[in-house]
């Protein structure tokens, strides 16, 4: 592959099929909005502005995912279990002109990036749509920090919050499968952002991706105090055998990999698989009932027009 030359938020246009993705991956809360922030500084085209939200993420490209994550019964917090085949059913083809044009967006510069902790599920899809095979920059955290995190902006409760980790960082190892990729701890952005970016430019380097940018303006994004939950130590009281092998493999995965192999894991316990089940059945149940009661309010709408109109055949 040639060398791709990236200026800043990127004035390097190029024909669709010689552009490059960077797919940004991660359970939420785990970093993702700061490597896009500071992707995008380095040079990175993230999308127009008209499409780019405040954490950096491309709105069309996360409504595909949301659509997606929906018509197959989940959620965000509750994510479906996809088989092999999903790719070519039904709700995927659904989407197909809308993620079209989230690419038209994308596609026309040589390097181009997204985040949305969605794709950790939905990257098959979406490895049918792109001209080439992306590059995975995963970035993952220490599943107690994820779980403060998300208790103090969701409320969840700890067993929650780590079968949902273990459920995105599982679906992430598989999704990857083959590509190229490179790995980044948050624990390491946060404690030492510059040579963190550094280490990333120089991984995509190596794939013939260069990227202009200097690390040292893109890590004034990265406060050393945006980790506010540090853990080190996983306690195995905390979380389940399975959680702490998920744990440790992703400890260990290597810093790029041009082929990337998915690990051999266990199965996750019952009790895990079960608790985001149950939840993905609450969310389809207020769904189901949000949506009859969206259809019985236009019903009586309608027949008050209906009575309106019979009361005074003249009026408006």
């Amino acid at each position: 592959m040639n060398a791709l030359q990236v200026t800043p938020q990127s004035s390097v246009a190029s024909a669709v099929g010689d552009s490059t993705p960077i797919v940004i991956l991660g359970m939420h809360r785990s970093g993702t909005s700061a490597l896009a922030k500071v992707m995008g500084r380095l040079g990175v085209w993230m999308g127009s502005a008209e499409f780019v939200s405040r954490r950096t993420e491309h709105v069309l490209l996360q409504a595909c995912n949301q659509a997606l994550l929906n018509g197959y019964g989940g959620h965000w917090s509750a994510p479906p279990q996809l088989g092999t085949e999903w790719v070519e059913g039904e709700v995927a083809r659904s989407i197909d002109t809308e993620a079209r044009r989230a690419l038209d967006d994308l596609e026309n510069h040589s390097v181009f990036a997204w985040k949305d902790p969605r794709t950790c599920f939905t990257l098959p899809y979406w490895r049918t749509q792109f001209q080439r095979e992306p590059v995975a920059l995963i970035s993952y955290r220490h599943p107690l920090e994820v779980g403060a995190s998300l208790k103090k902006r969701n409320d969840f409760l700890p067993g929650h919050v780590h079968a949902l980790w273990e459920s995105y960082n599982r679906a992430l190892l598989d999704a990857v499968a083959g590509l190229r990729t490179v790995v980044v701890s948050y624990a390491d952005l946060t404690r030492d952002p510059v040579a963190t970016l550094e280490a990333v430019r120089a991984s995509l380097a190596m794939f013939g991706i260069r990227i202009e940018g200097d690390p040292s303006d893109a890590a004034q994004d990265i406060e050393p105090d945006r980790r506010h939950h540090v853990f080190d130590e996983l306690p195995d009281s905390t979380v389940t055998r399975q959680q702490m092998e998920l744990w440790e493999t992703l400890r260990a995965l290597p810093q790029h990999t041009e082929h990337f192999v998915v690990p051999t894991l266990s199965e996750p316990h019952a009790a895990s698989t079960e608790l985001l089940a149950q939840r993905a059945a609450t969310i389809r149940g207020e769904r189901a009932t949000t949506e009859l009661q969206l259809q019985l309010r236009s019903r009586r709408n309608l027949a008050r027009t209906f009575v309106r109109r019979l009361r005074d055949p003249k009026g408006d």
